[in-house]
């Protein structure tokens, strides 16, 4: 378990350059599962600092005890309110079993892969990911850590809050009566008049005479050398003064004229462009919804075409397994077909070997078939017929003269002949069917014998 804030190029490419920005800057931890390297914890500075305050503000000289951790659980509300005190203690050991195996006390890398091992937990029991559970527990850690923070006060900074109250207070209060005063005189216009009227003013008060009676504690001097600045200064004012307001009022009422005209103007501009964002949202959502109908027809018709293939793979079905039934059953008859040909192969094998005679016993019984035999030969073998077997035996000496035999049973060449030509191909004989009718032949004139020894009896 690496619960420290990694090199990320060490990482795979893909996590490089889809999370880069995130782990390094951003606001959640990230957790790699990874069979082979075990769980990664990537903790950004901004989480990881905060966090490992806390934990050196629980711990002593760097190591977490268990008591220690229990608190900082209850205190951050980390284990699902729902769950009971005993289920609580006993997940908590668990967990402190795993990460404190030497029971020496959490470090920082321990006390992450234990909040790892209870967001897990969190996670099965809330049904969250693993990630998400592990990012809200440590919110929950950082808020705590805030107002641990804000709970604890400095004496210092508040007195010195206090001492500048009033100050503050005096100057905010001196510059808004300030800003309040400018702002009336640059919004009310002032009402002017021209030079005329102004001279006459000025002259009907008499300034000089009014400074003469409220200032009597003045000398004389004084007030001559204001008679004279007075004087010069209604003079001036006379000339120039009064016009050159009045121009500048003017200027300023004009350029206020243009800035509310350009203003009308740019609020009549985005009033257009609104309403025709308005028009193409509008379209747009005419198109989606044209659209979304499209679709929601084509769902229907693919489901409609949906039914109709689930029906067609069922008809299929039953015809597979209907076919497939016909095959084990023709399976089953050739299996048996095959089991019947192998027997009947097994049996001739047996029976070869007990028809074996020595080469120069075989060469003449083959000669004598060949007298036998018929002219056109069946399947590309020499063949003998019924009555040729009949003139094989009379020539030979082979019927039933030798014993008496009862009226209904039939001779035995017949007997012979009929159990042999089961074999054969429309009644005839090959040369190893007539050498088994010679054994059936010799059976029935001596049962005691085996059919070797009959065999060879009647050669």
């Amino acid at each position: 378990m690496e619960c420290k804030l990694r090199d990320i190029s060490q990482e795979p490419k893909v996590f490089r350059e889809e999370q880069l920005q995130k782990c390094v800057f951003g606001k959640n931890a990230f957790i790699l599962d990874d069979s082979f390297n075990g769980t990664t914890i990537f903790v950004p500075w901004r989480l990881h600092k905060p966090i490992e305050e806390l934990f050196q503000s629980y711990a002593d000289s760097g190591v977490m005890h268990t008591d220690q951790f229990i608190s900082l659980v209850d205190k951050a509300s980390l284990f699902p309110t729902f769950q009971n005190k005993r289920k609580k203690e006993d997940i908590v050991n668990v967990i402190l079993e795993r990460t404190n195996k030497n029971d020496q006390g959490l470090l920082f890398e321990d006390f992450l892969f234990a909040l790892h091992l209870l967001a897990r937990y969190r996670a099965s029991v809330l049904r969250l990911t693993v990630q998400s559970s592990f990012n809200h527990m440590l919110s929950s850690l950082i808020n705590l850590n805030k107002e641990k923070e804000t709970s604890e006060p400095s004496d210092t900074s508040t007195a010195g809050k206090v001492d500048s109250l009033p100050q503050s207070r005096n100057s905010s209060i001196d510059s808004t009566v300030r800003t309040e005063n400018e702002s009336q005189s640059q919004e009310e216009p002032a009402e002017t008049q021209d030079a005329e009227s102004v001279t006459d003013t000025i002259t009907a008060k008499d300034p000089i005479e009014i400074l003469r009676s409220k200032s009597k504690d003045h000398s004389s001097s004084a007030y001559k050398s204001l008679e004279i600045h007075l004087s010069e200064l209604i003079k001036a004012l006379n000339d120039s003064g009064v016009h050159a307001e009045n121009r500048n009022l003017q200027e300023r009422l004009n350029e206020e004229m243009e800035l509310r005209r350009n203003a009308e103007l740019d609020s009549m501009n985005r009033q257009r462009k609104l309403e025709e964002e308005s028009l193409e949202v509008k379209k747009d959502l005419l198109s989606k919804e044209s659209s979304i109908y499209s679709l929601e027809r084509t769902v229907d018709n693919l489901k409609e075409e949906l039914e109709r293939l689930t029906a067609m793979k069922e008809e299929s079905e039953n015809k597979l397994n209907i076919i497939i039934s016909d095959l084990e059953k023709k399976v089953g008859d050739l299996d048996n077909e095959l089991e019947r040909r192998k027997l009947e192969v097994k049996l001739k094998q047996e029976m070869q070997e007990k028809l074996i005679l020595d080469s120069e016993d075989e060469v003449k019984l083959f000669s004598i078939f060949c007298v036998y035999r018929d002219e056109l030969p069946v399947n590309g073998e020499f063949v003998v017929s019924e009555n040729s077997c009949i003139a094989f035996c009379l020539d030979f000496g082979l019927g039933d003269s030798d014993s008496p035999r009862e009226s209904h049973a039939e001779p035995k060449a017949k007997q012979a002949y009929d159990k042999v030509s089961g074999q054969s191909v429309n009644g005839h004989l090959t040369y190893i069917l007539f050498k088994e009718f010679l054994m059936q032949l010799s059976l029935l004139f001596k049962p005691e014998l085996t059919p070797r020894e009959g065999f060879k009896f009647i050669v």
